[in-house]
């Protein structure tokens, strides 16, 4: 089993890997909300930094804001990057998506960008809660799959 799946419940957040790749101001105020509760986490300032990231150091959650170092393009290359991964590499990912436009905690929306959960930026303050019950909701849901998918094929 991965890491996102094997540590206890008792401080999810603070027992993995969290990257953040997410504009200012948001980056501060994510920041300052995981350092108060004793949460690290490494910070990409590029596009190629983050993806650098995802591919070599594996994180279990990534944070990332809606078109990051790309403000003025019609797309969003970390969202189709996310929305690109094989299903084996996604599934030890734990993606929190955020934009203005984004209901908080909305699941079909989440669903349709492929993550686990998006998050209007005015609701950052809540964010380690927010994480916390979505994933939570998502550990409880997949997990069954998982540990049986893990006991007949010996993969993730």
């Amino acid at each position: 089993m991965s890491r996102l799946w094997a540590i206890s419940d008792d401080n999810p957040l603070g027992a993995y890997r969290i990257l953040l790749a997410v504009s200012s101001p948001w980056q501060e105020t994510i920041m300052t909300s995981l350092e108060q509760a004793g949460i690290s986490s490494l910070r990409s300032n590029t596009l190629e930094e983050a993806v650098r990231s995802l591919e070599l150091d594996q994180p279990e959650f990534f944070i990332f804001s809606d078109k990051f170092s790309s403000p003025d393009n019609l797309s969003d290359p970390l969202l189709e990057y996310i929305q690109g991964m094989s299903a084996p590499q996604r599934r030890e990912l734990f993606v929190i998506f955020i934009s203005p436009t984004a209901k908080t905690g909305d699941s079909l929306s989440a669903f349709s960008q492929s993550v686990n959960l998006v998050l209007n930026p005015d609701k950052l303050e809540n964010i380690i809660p927010l994480i916390d019950e979505s994933w939570t909701f998502w550990k409880e849901l997949y997990q069954v799959f998982i540990q049986t998918r893990f006991q007949l094929t010996g993969k993730h």
